[in-house]
């Protein structure tokens, strides 16, 4: 019965997802600037819900993994908000050309990869998400200060040539980016549900062919491979939700019980290493003191009592014993 119940939530989501790209398709043929800004709409609406969602579930969900990627979704859906309507036709900016929204698209790109690959490798890291909120927001405003009102910021897209070397490079960037999170993930053995972990190695791998996307259409910013770029970013964004869901209504307290189980593991296999004493172990010849791991010397007690389980009962060996009743007589 779960077998058949997890199969017709796959059903769901891909038909759900399917009618979603299929009504985006239509506006595409309509008016490539009604696709953008519903695709934008959606990617948007998305990354905020998993934010609130995460927001208010952080202390359910208490693995960093999740909430970087929930605040995080929530600062880039504010800059993917600023690249909607900045894009080219939308006529809101006044004064700016096609580079401003390929500048916005690029940094939204750069804070989306960088926090994936935080989010997995600092998994297991105690992180104040106030804390986290606060750095993603000066890093959020501090960009947009760049690119609003300086000329700092590099370009990304000019009219007469399309896309310029450091948005291709930047590109490859973020793909080398995820492909080190991708690595990352593998890795971890502890944070993650066997099914959530493929889940995600999908979600990173649909950023990836969507920033590839992005290389290839040159000066066409209403071009067939920006069509695609858009279609893999929301069905990874999609994902990522769905994901998100799973994991806060479904398997929060199995994710802890993981988490709680492999540190079990860890500590029982480090306590093993401990009360096992292995090696050669230097020992003074003449004062019998052992010398430890930090180089000090110390009585042979301290020592085996600091690196095993065993108690000391002192008294005289039969040896020692007739010695000592000789020295007396």
């Amino acid at each position: 019965m779960e077998s058949y119940n997890k199969n017709f939530s796959v059903i769901k989501i891909t038909i759900v997802l399917l009618v979603v790209l299929l009504a985006l398709y239509i506006s595409s043929i309509y008016s490539y600037l009604f696709f953008h800004l519903l695709a934008e709409i959606i990617s948007i609406i998305i990354g905020v819900s998993i934010f609130l969602f995460l927001w208010i579930n952080r202390y359910t969900i208490k693995i960093n993994f999740y909430i970087i990627l929930g605040v995080s979704s929530f600062f880039i859906s504010i800059i993917d908000f600023f690249h909607t309507l900045s894009y080219k036709g939308m006529d809101i900016f006044i004064g700016y050309d096609a580079n401003l929204p390929t500048q916005l698209w690029i940094v939204a790109r750069y804070i989306q990869a960088i926090s994936v690959l935080l989010a997995i490798a600092l998994s297991n890291k105690k992180i104040s998400s106030y804390l986290l909120f606060l750095i993603y927001s000066i890093v959020t405003i501090t960009v947009l200060s760049l690119i609003f009102l300086t000329d700092i910021f590099p370009d990304c897209f000019v009219e007469e040539t399309g896309l310029t070397l450091f948005k291709i490079i930047s590109e490859f960037v973020i793909v080398f980016i995820l492909l080190v999170s991708i690595f990352f993930l593998f890795r971890n053995k502890r944070d993650f549900d066997p099914q959530i972990k493929v889940l995600f190695y999908f979600i990173i791998i649909f950023l990836i062919l969507a920033e590839l996307s992005f290389t290839l259409y040159k000066n066409d910013v209403y071009g067939l491979f920006n069509i695609i770029g858009h279609y893999l970013k929301i069905i990874s964004n999609y994902l990522l939700l769905i994901g998100i869901l799973e994991v806060g209504i479904k398997q929060p307290h199995k994710l802890l019980y993981l988490r709680l189980k492999n540190s079990e593991e860890e500590l029982r296999k480090a306590l093993d290493e401990v009360q096992e004493l292995k090696g050669i172990i230097p020992i003074c010849a003449s004062c019998k003191k052992i010398r430890s791991i930090d180089g000090e010397w110390e009585q042979i007690e301290d020592y085996i009592r600091e690196y095993s389980k065993a108690e000391f009962s002192h008294g005289l060996c039969p040896d020692c014993y007739k010695k000592s009743l000789d020295e007396l007589d």
